[in-house]
């Protein structure tokens, strides 16, 4: 499945549907490589985290760059919408960050930032390394 990536100033939106394992890795995949593309931009002197919140009121993942006190996101952000049912929402976040995590670990690109990679469900206090 290839994620159609929208703009709406600096924010990069898309959907998807399938939670299947295969569809998972790929999306999760895609919305990691959108987000590396905009770390150039992203990145600044006090940026610390790749943060990936997971918001199941609404079931979009945002991925965005902040600093140290998770407080002050970069303009660009990749936003990515679950448009299926969850029938166990633990495994599913679960996913989210096996897929993240995975792909993150093996991307240079993203090795070349001293950024740290974290997961967090809406509250980004209880942030969790990835």
């Amino acid at each position: 499945m290839t994620l159609q990536w929208t703009q709406e100033n600096q924010q990069y939106s898309a959907s998807f549907s399938d939670a299947s394992e295969e569809s998972m890795a790929s999306v999760i995949d895609q919305t990691m490589e959108k987000a590396i593309q905009l770390l150039p931009s992203s990145v600044k002197d006090e940026s610390r985290y790749l943060l990936l919140v997971w918001h199941p009121s609404n079931n979009i993942l945002k991925v965005v760059v902040t600093n140290d006190s998770k407080s002050e996101d970069s303009a660009e952000q990749v936003h990515l919408r679950f448009s299926g049912n969850i029938d166990d929402e633990e495994a599913f976040m679960a996913d989210l960050k096996f897929y993240s995590k995975d792909y993150l670990t093996t991307c240079g690109e993203f090795l070349n930032y001293s950024l740290i990679a974290a997961f967090c469900v809406d509250t980004r206090d209880k942030a969790q390394l990835l």
